[in-house]
């Protein structure tokens, strides 16, 4: 019998469990964790070219290259639908301009998962694409956002005429 979906997913949990024990257990550092560990390498691993994942995935999983969600925007929160942010495409790249709130460490991140509307003609759940965004390029404001505590965890991003390859 071939092993359920959800069977496979407890295998690895607990296989990752047993590699950080031994790490721990050594002193070693251990696996990065976050987001570019839990969600863009995943993503990049199902969807990237080749060249993508050549590029981007072993700065990922030595912790060299740190990443952000760059999902949540003013007056709309992580409703996706009401997205306003938007990336035109003009040849091989996307231009964006808008803004995104909320983002967990995005001042310290060099990559970002970006979602933005690409197509205002559809239903709103359909016209929009993720887009991995190097966030030194020309364009992005990053401001960290002071908290009550004088900690500033989160952070609120502009893009004005960002240009991304397609």
């Amino acid at each position: 019998r071939q092993p359920a979906p959800e069977d496979s997913v407890a295998a690895l949990e607990a296989l990752a469990d047993v590699v950080a024990e031994e790490f721990e257990r050594v002193g070693a550092v251990g696996t990065p964790t976050g987001g570019g560990m839990t969600l863009a390498a995943p993503t990049i691993l199902e969807h990237g070219s080749d060249d993508v994942k050549q590029r981007l995935l072993r700065p990922i999983v030595t912790g060299e290259d740190t990443w952000c969600q760059l999902f949540s925007e003013p007056g709309s929160g992580s409703d996706l639908a009401g997205l306003t942010t938007r990336a035109e495409l003009d040849g091989y790249e996307y231009v964006i301009n808008g803004q995104k709130l909320w983002s967990t460490s995005a001042h310290h991140a060099r990559w970002g998962m970006l979602l933005a509307r690409t197509n205002w003609d559809v239903p709103k759940h359909r016209g929009i694409t993720v887009l991995i965004v190097d966030l030194r390029s020309a364009g992005i404001e990053i401001r960290p956002i002071r908290q009550m505590n004088g900690e500033a965890h989160f952070c609120e991003e502009f893009f004005t005429d960002v240009a991304v390859p397609v």
